[in-house]
Parts: structure tokens; C-alpha cells; sequence
């Protein structure tokens, strides 16, 4: 056989081999393993979050999005009559009822809480995540369907992890909140993704730019374009940065980046022994505290 055409088939073998393990990889992080509800309100009840949950009262209630797709949400109000609202956002691979620790502690500060099922997440039809890129949009209508319909004098956003950067990249449009609480989330996905790749998975970098172009041909968005930090620079929203000291997954560095990159008020916290998600759990007294402090100190 002719050398050339046997080098010929060896690299087109290595550049197929390589968009199809990006192709993979893309489609793992658009389409991960999702938590049920299930697993969900076990863990939460063995980590101690449930709390009076059951005995809130709740309105369920779906939003079509600006693309029509439908989101699953939940309207808890509070025991006695608030014009303060809050809502939360939740982190990926997660749900609304993973929320709930965080509802509870809104829920004893007298606010009416709204938690939702991010795309492709909960209760939602299947759908490609893109880690904020279409779900920040999702956000921004809720916070339109919120203010039009409640008349909110308070409003609030509360993000954990991935729900952290969707609430984060919403702000770039200066939506009518007053404050945003962003707890363990990432400055930006292009930087995370490479961490990961380099020091979890001990890959090669390169990888990286498959995996980009695999999610734009499949899933409709390039990794570079969820850049949370970009919308700290004219920023002039009050944010509380919480993170897990501990995080190993999305470094602390992440929330000390947008900290220092905020325009306006901001402050950071880091909750030591927490890992990713965890601060909360970690220590609750702590991270109430917190909350209470900074919502006392911008409203």
C-alpha cells in the first residue's frame, strides 16, 4: 500500500477519533446524569435542609420561556403577606427541590420565594444545558413574570453553582433586582473547563477546543460565550460571593476574580472545611448569618 495513503488513513483516524471523544465530551455536559427528585429529597433530608418545607404552601405554576420552551416552577409565599421576593436558581445536574435549603432560610426572613427546574433539568422536557448561556434568558423571564405580576418592592436572586453563573450573566442586563447572592459559581466556563481538563481528567489542553466547536455544531453555544466575570464590570447590583474554602471542583478563585472585578458593592465570603455546593451544609449559622448581614446592609 502507498505510504502516503497509509498516513493519510492513520490521520484521518487520529482527527475522527478526536471530534468524536469532543462530541462525547460536549454531549456530557449538556446532556448529563441528572439527580431525580428522589435522590434529591433524600439527600437533603439526611444533610438536615428539609426543615417546615412540608409545610409551606406552594403554587406550582409553568413560564414559557423566550424560545417557548415551558419551565417547571414553584411559588412559596410567604406566612404573611411580603412584597420581598427572592429567587433561586439551582446548580447542574440538580432541581428546584434541591433548593430547599435555601428556600427555608428565605423563608424565615419573611420573603416569597420562586424556585424552578433549570433546562433539561427536573420536570422540564429534555433539552441540551448550556451552563447558562440559554439558561440566564430563562432567568431573565422569570424575573419579568415576577415583577409584573407581584409588584415586588424587594427583589433578589439566589445562585448555587451553575445556578450562581446563570444569575451572574442575567445582571449583564440590569434587570430590576436589588441584590444577588452567587454562591460557589464560576468566573468563567472557558477557564473552568480548562482546569478541569488539565487537572482532573489530566488531559490535554487542545481538547478544549473540540469540545467547543462540538458545542456549538450540537448543542448551540461555545463554552467562551458563558463569561460570567464579563457582567461584573459595569455592575452596580449588590453581590454576596460565598465559596466553599474546600471547593474542589470550582476553585475559590473563581468568586475572588468577579469579586475584584465587581464595579459596584460587593463582598466575599469563604465558608472553611466546605467543598463544592457545601457551605450551607457546612455550616449553617454561618451562612445565614452572612445573608442576613448583607441583605440588611444593601436594602
Amino acid at each position: 500500500m502507498n505510504p502516503i495513503l497509509i498516513v493519510t488513513i492513520i490521520i484521518s483516524a487520529i482527527v475522527a477519533f478526536y471530534f468524536i471523544l469532543c462530541a462525547i465530551l460536549s454531549r456530557m455536559i449538556s446532556f448529563p446524569k441528572k439527580h431525580t427528585y428522589e435522590e434529591a429529597v433524600e439527600y437533603e433530608k439526611t444533610a438536615g435542609n428539609w426543615g417546615d418545607y412540608d409545610s409551606f404552601k406552594k403554587e406550582p405554576f409553568i413560564l414559557p420561556s423566550f424560545d417557548g420552551y415551558e419551565l417547571h416552577a414553584l411559588f412559596i409565599p410567604s406566612d404573611t403577606p411580603s412584597k420581598k421576593f427572592v429567587i433561586i436558581s439551582h446548580g447542574w445536574t440538580y432541581l428546584k427541590t434541591g433548593s430547599v435549603k435555601y428556600v427555608n432560610l428565605f423563608h424565615s426572613m419573611g420573603f416569597n420565594v420562586i424556585t424552578y427546574d433549570n433546562r433539561g433539568h427536573g420536570e422540564n422536557k429534555k433539552f441540551p444545558c448550556s451552563m447558562g448561556y440559554r439558561e440566564s434568558k430563562d432567568l431573565l423571564l422569570m424575573i419579568d413574570h415576577v415583577t409584573k405580576k407581584y409588584g415586588p418592592e424587594v427583589l433578589g436572586l439566589h445562585g448555587e453553582s451553575m445556578g450562581s453563573a446563570i444569575s451572574a450573566i442575567a445582571l449583564k442586563e440590569k434587570p430590576p433586582v436589588n441584590f444577588a447572592i452567587l454562591d460557589c459559581g464560576y468566573s468563567d466556563l472557558k477557564r473552568l473547563l480548562k482546569e478541569i481538563i488539565n487537572k482532573t481528567a489530566r488531559a490535554p489542553l487542545f481538547l478544549y477546543h473540540g469540545i467547543t466547536l462540538m458545542s456549538k455544531l450540537l448543542h448551540g453555544f461555545f463554552i467562551g460565550q458563558v463569561c460570567p466575570i464579563d457582567s461584573m464590570k459595569d455592575n452596580e447590583i449588590p453581590i454576596c460571593f460565598i465559596h466553599g474554602a474546600a471547593d474542589d471542583f470550582i476553585s475559590p478563585v473563581h468568586s475572588e476574580r468577579m469579586n475584584k472585578a465587581c464595579r459596584g458593592y460587593s463582598e466575599l465570603h469563604f465558608i472553611e472545611g466546605a467543598g463544592h455546593a457545601m457551605s450551607l451544609d457546612t455550616s449553617r449559622k454561618e451562612y445565614y448569618d452572612i445573608v442576613k448581614r448583607f441583605i440588611l446592609k444593601v436594602l
